[in-house]
């Protein structure tokens, strides 16, 4: 139900060509019960860390619970949409793993159409809902659909505020409101992120064990990436290439950290370190593979991988 007063249950804000405050709609209704689930995920996550495993576990149940009841309220299955299938409500239940497993690849399909046909590349999303669609498309390693909003220069989308020589960040898509604002900063995470891969790891430790992971888009004009994070426990450096047929990957681990390399290549064998194979690499581990990747264990150091 809804809760607050008129500024107090906003759901997403501010997509292209929004009006008013849109407090009482069922699609905010829908943002915010699905942000109550990601609260509770999240809540039942630190609790593990600490070892509160009974509050976990009673979160985890409750967050079970408003996910079912939320999906039979606004899942439409005709088109395998949530409320009024826009972006940020399908990425959003995606994001909170609302739909059942059996339904989850409709969702995708649902969410690509709206944002390439539909949309024709752009995004159509605001400050909240459009940060969320960027959570689940990077952790999905969907940056073909991130390339192909990011890079358009029509409106709605950065592209057009750098053709009107915006500077900054708008809080509005359409610039009528504040040319210095906080609204659509997401994007900025892609690049380190996406691209770069550089991830904190599953397990609550934040850098001290983090995750590599390059994002090779598919794109011809995408061919190189060079990004760099300051941890708390030092810097942490991903870069790569794509050339004459062959992938180039260089990382930097910092001290007391070890780093999980997901190489997006299908030639284990093939996959050198500075021009030795990994059998012979100091400080890397071959930790598993799968049919389009190997996975490497980095100690501090730094690196440079090669393979086709």
């Amino acid at each position: 139900a809804r809760w607050g007063g008129q500024w107090d249950f906003l759901g997403d804000w501010l997509w292209p060509g929004a009006e008013g405050v849109n407090g009482d709609t069922p699609e905010t209704l829908f943002l915010n019960n699905c942000y109550w689930i990601y609260n509770l995920d999240r809540a039942a996550r630190a609790a593990s860390v600490l070892g509160e495993a009974a509050q976990a576990e009673s979160w985890r149940k409750r967050a079970e619970a408003v996910r079912e009841a939320v999906h039979r309220k606004f899942f439409r299955p005709a088109d395998h949409s949530y409320a009024n299938g826009a972006q940020a409500y399908q990425a959003m239940a995606l994001y909170v793993d609302l739909p059942p497993g059996e339904l989850r690849a409709g969702v995708w399909k649902r969410l690509e159409d709206e944002i390439l046909v539909r949309r024709r590349g752009h995004i159509h999303a605001g400050i909240t809902g459009g940060a969320f669609l960027f959570r689940a498309l990077i952790e999905n390693e969907r940056n073909d659909l991130i390339y192909t909003m990011a890079t358009r220069e029509d409106y709605p989308g950065w592209g057009h505020m750098l053709k009107k020589g915006a500077t900054t960040l708008w809080e509005d898509w359409e610039g009528k409101l504040s040319q210095l604002h906080s609204s659509y900063l997401y994007i900025g995470a892609w690049p380190i992120e996406g691209l770069a891969g550089i991830k904190p790891g599953p397990d609550g430790a934040g850098f001290k064990r983090f995750l590599i992971e390059p994002g090779i888009c598919g794109q011809p004009e995408l061919t190189r990436v060079t990004a760099s994070h300051e941890s708390e426990l030092g810097r942490i450096r991903s870069e790569w290439e794509i050339k004459d047929g062959r992938l180039r990957v260089q990382a930097v681990v910092p001290p007391n950290t070890t780093a999980t390399l997901r190489l997006p290549t299908r030639h284990a064998a093939a996959v050198t370190e500075n021009g030795q194979p990994l059998a012979r690499a100091l400080g890397v581990k071959q930790t598993g593979t799968d049919p389009g990747a190997v996975f490497l264990q980095l100690e501090p150091g730094r690196y440079a991988f090669e393979a086709p």
